[in-house]
Parts: C-alpha cells; sequence; structure tokens
C-alpha cells in the first residue's frame, strides 16, 4: 500500500493515514520507511479485531481539505465517522473493499449486519471491489448495484521483474511463500514435496519462516529422510530483501484452503517462478489460467505434486509461463495501479477537476 501511495501522490495532492502500523504478528522487516503523503494515527481510543476508532483523524481531514475521500473498508467506525463528515461537505466518499467472509473463510450471504451496514453507506459515490468476483458479492448479495467497480491492490514489483527466467532442471527449488498459518496449508505444501523429492532427490523446499504452525513443521520434517533438504526463510533483514526470495526458486506452491486474493502470487508470477495454487484461491481467475499461466488444482497431494513436477518433465512451461504471468501482473505495479484508480474516479466523475484525493486506510 506503501508504493500506491507514493504513486498516487506523484499524480494527485494525497494523504494516506494508517490507523495503527504493523501489527505485532508481522515481522520486523516488514516495516518501511513512511513516506511524506503518509502517517499512521495516534494510537486508537477503540481497537478489537481491525474495527479502529481513530484520534485526531477528524482535525486531520479539516486541515488537509480533501476533495475526495477514498475509505479502506466499510466495517470499521472511523470509516463510517469520515464518511459523515465528508457528506456533510458534499466531499464525494469511495470505499474500497474486499470479499466479506467469515471466520471459517466462507463467502458472506446477505445478512444482518450487511442490511444495516448497506443502508448507513446508501450514498456512498463508489465502490472499488478488489477483484471482478468481489463485485457480484457487493453489487448484488449486498446491493449496492451499479455503483461498484472492479478495482485491484498494488503490488511491489519493480525489483521482481527484473529477475532471469528460470531453466528446468533435475534439482527443482520450491517455495512456500506464505506464512504457516491453517488457511494457508504449510503441512500440506511438505506432503507434495515429499512426492517430488521422491522422484527428484536433488529437490529443495523453502518455507516462510512466520506463523503458529512452525513447530509442527518442523516436527514433521525432522522425521523425514528428506529433511536436510527443507529450509526456513530466517535470514530476511528488510522489505527490500523479499524480492530475493523469489528469484532463488523456481516453482511456489499454495495449497490454500482458502485464500481472498493472494500477493505472493502475483510476486512469484513477477519474478518468472512456476505456479501451482488450489482451486481455494480466489480473485485470481485472470492471472492464474489453468494450464496456460500456471496450475489450479484441487487439495490432493498427488495432483499438487504432478503439476509440480510438470516444469520438470516440460521444460518449455518454466519460460512460456513466465512470459505470460508477466504480462498478466504488469497492471499491478504501483505507477500502473495509481493510473487505474485515477482513470476509475474519472468515469465516476469524481475527479474532473482533480485537487486533492485523501485515502483512509485500516
Amino acid at each position: 500500500m506503501l508504493r500506491l501511495t507514493e504513486a498516487l501522490a506523484e499524480r494527485l495532492p494525497t494523504r494516506t493515514f494508517f490507523y495503527v502500523g504493523i501489527d505485532e504478528s508481522r515481522p520486523s522487516w516488514w516495516k518501511q520507511p513512511m513516506p511524506i503523503c503518509a502517517e499512521v494515527l495516534p494510537r486508537p481510543i477503540f481497537y478489537w479485531q481491525r474495527k479502529y476508532l481513530a484520534r485526531g483523524l477528524i482535525d486531520k481531514l479539516e486541515k488537509f481539505a480533501p476533495t475526495v475521500v477514498v475509505l479502506g473498508g466499510f466495517s470499521i467506525p472511523s470509516n463510517y465517522l469520515v464518511y459523515l463528515w465528508a457528506k456533510r461537505r458534499q466531499i464525494p466518499v469511495i470505499v474500497f473493499t474486499e470479499r466479506s467472509r467469515d471466520a471459517n473463510g466462507n463467502v458472506r450471504k446477505r445478512n444482518l449486519p450487511w442490511i444495516f451496514l448497506r443502508w448507513l453507506y446508501r450514498d456512498v459515490d463508489l465502490v472499488m471491489a478488489s477483484s471482478e468476483d468481489v463485485v457480484q458479492q457487493i453489487a448484488e448479495e449486498f446491493r449496492f448495484g451499479a455503483k461498484v467497480v472492479v478495482a485491484r491492490y498494488a503490488a511491489d514489483l519493480n525489483s521482481h521483474m527484473q529477475h532471469g527466467l528460470r531453466t528446468a532442471t533435475p534439482a527443482p527449488r520450491l517455495l512456500f511463500a506464505n506464512r504457516l498459518v491453517a488457511i494457508y496449508n504449510p503441512l500440506m505444501a511438505i506432503r507434495i514435496f515429499a512426492r517430488v523429492w521422491k522422484r527428484f532427490p536433488a529437490a529443495t523446499l523453502r518455507l516462510n519462516a512466520d506463523g503458529p504452525l512452525r513447530s509442527e513443521c518442523q516436527a514433521f520434517i525432522e522425521a523425514a529422510p528428506w529433511a536436510s533438504s527443507v529450509t526456513f526463510i530466517d535470514g530476511i533483514a528488510s522489505w527490500d530483501m523479499l524480492h530475493r526470495v523469489y528469484s532463488e526458486a523456481d516453482v511456489l506452491i499454495l495449497p490454500a484452503k482458502f485464500s481472498n486474493g493472494n500477493h505472493s502470487v502475483v510476486e512469484a508470477m513477477a519474478s518468472g517462478l512456476g505456479i501451482v495454487i488450489s482451486d481455494k484461491v480466489l480473485g485470481m481467475d485472470h492471472l492464474i489460467e489453468n494450464g496456460r499461466s500456471g496450475f489450479r488444482c484441487p487439495l490432493d497431494d498427488e495432483l499438487f505434486a504432478a503439476n509440480v513436477m510438470r516444469f520438470i518433465d516440460e521444460p518449455h512451461l518454466l519460460s512460456t509461463f513466465a512470459s505470460d504471468c508477466r504480462r498478466r501482473v504488469a497492471p499491478y505495479l504501483p505507477s500502473a495501479t495509481a493510473d487505474h484508480w485515477i482513470k476509475l474516479l474519472e468515469n465516476a466523475g469524481l475527479l474532473q477537476h482533480p485537487s486533492a484525493a485523501n485515502k483512509i486506510d485500516g
């Protein structure tokens, strides 16, 4: 989001406010210098499950005097206060939103909370959904109708795009880049690797080092004959080093039980990796077209491993898929995403005479 903030600020007078900084569950290397066009607000008065009641935000808005306000999500109390503040001043309000899902990852249907939220935001000017399949939920299920358009997140891909194309070898380097949490299914990723290793004993696997399942993953690995071929990615010191993790891999695997879109997949595509993900990773149908830019498959160890090994058995796939992947993710570069957002606002008649924009992000 910081790179998008900078790209927007290069095009419009923009100020971005974050309710909180990087939370304690994230590794320290996630922290990046805050650009001059953005700031983290003082500690919220109220903070529960990403529901914030911020301090001093209205005063900052009064001082900045935005002509357009973009809110990150419907369900944050402070976002609604900003919405009321803007509407009283006849300032257009846009809400950027992801898919709404419950604690088990199930896509929500229209319910009482969403009926209430729809009423609260009944005069919103535009809703930017994070992907095409989110539009159906927000426009039809939650009944925001024609106010909903497709937008997207930006991804910090400039360095990834410079990586060289991979060459298939009998020593494939597999990468599981997501946190070690149940929803991303790291234990299945390890089982998939075990099947690949059985046929290609020179194969290796690198795993994200963070998450509550690390000790369980370690115990599983230590008891296996291929234990020395699996390592955790512990050496990242800064955000700028992250792209190197991808440059040192050949195939990304993500057997997620659910994912609401996924930046790791976008980063891997930009780097030129072969991609094998589960069909439970949503919001990526336009990026991972099965058999053309990567493989999508059910949560089946054998099928996953077979698709990974296709990148070795059919060497041309790594280069042909990588070229297609890079073309597909180019719009996610911060500069392209900023241009896309501005075009959406212009098409909606909200930036006919742009002078300032403001983004409030949870």
